[in-house]
């Protein structure tokens, strides 16, 4: 299964990485494949070039072979890029889960 995780807002990313590894090490441990924006585009030198709209392309191109959205929310923050994934994700009929803490 492979899963794009995101969260449901926008920190800094030293404040949601550690969440994110949390996750993502779990869910590696059950053989569930994980793919995030935060570390599969910013870890290169690639994000700053991207802009916010080449950014989101990345995270629909993600969505289109994930089989599952899974949303992050840990407040009651929302960002608009997380809202617009819900809404693809949506569209697409895509099954979701909204974890809450």
């Amino acid at each position: 299964m492979r899963v794009c995780v995101v969260p449901a807002h926008r920190r800094d990313l030293n404040t949601i990485r550690p969440m994110l590894e949390t996750v993502r090490r779990a869910l590696a441990e059950q053989g569930v494949e994980i793919h995030n924006t935060f570390f599969d585009v910013r870890q290169g030198d690639s994000a700053p070039e991207l802009g916010p709209v080449g950014f989101k392309r990345e995270a629909f191109g993600m969505m289109e072979w994930s089989d599952l959205l899974l949303v992050l929310q840990d407040s009651e923050e929302r960002s608009e890029g997380m809202l617009m994934e819900v809404g693809y994700a949506l569209a697409k009929r895509m099954p979701m889960v909204v974890a809450v803490t």
